[in-house]
């Protein structure tokens, strides 16, 4: 538990990583890793638990309330969120659906699109995030608009641009 204190504290909260957070917590004992848990930030939890095991989701979703999950996973993109909340109904499908409550309706939306596929299919491994740059924008205008998106929350991160007509 001293090394993810010292982890936390010696970080800011844009540098964290929650693939770093829940490798140190995945080498801790059960009784550590329920007091460690509440350390992690909150709007990190949902992240994190995608990054652990599986056999930790029940312990980090007993840990939290659903609206303090709902605030957490509304900060992932559509597909983590997905995911998240799929693994969650297997667990607990009444928690999952106040998590499900507390979400706003695009995140519902998002959710419910992305549900209706079946896990063999591609739709179920996409996100609803995607950016558009119209023919007549240049680069500038295309990175202040990526500037601009990311500032209000609205985009993360790019892998892909689709230039349309």
């Amino acid at each position: 538990m001293n090394e993810l204190s010292k982890y936390l504290q010696t970080h800011d909260m844009e540098e964290l990583h929650p693939s770093q957070i829940a490798n140190l917590l995945k080498d801790m004992d059960e009784s550590s890793f329920e007091k460690a848990i509440l350390l992690v930030p909150n709007e990190l939890i949902a992240d994190v638990a995608l990054e652990l095991p599986d056999r930790y989701f029940g312990d980090i979703v007993e840990s939290y309330t659903p609206k303090e999950l709902a605030e957490s996973l509304s900060d992932l993109e559509s597909d983590d969120q997905t995911d998240f909340m799929q693994e969650l109904e297997e667990i607990d499908e009444k928690v999952a659906q106040e998590v499900f409550d507390h979400l706003d309706e695009d995140d519902q939306a998002d959710i419910l699109q992305l549900k209706q596929y079946d896990e063999d299919e591609a739709g179920a491994y996409m996100q609803t995030e995607v950016y558009m740059a119209g023919l007549e924008q240049n680069v500038h205008d295309v990175i202040r608009d990526f500037a601009d998106l990311r500032k209000q929350g609205e985009l993360e991160n790019v892998q892909y641009l689709f230039v349309v007509d």
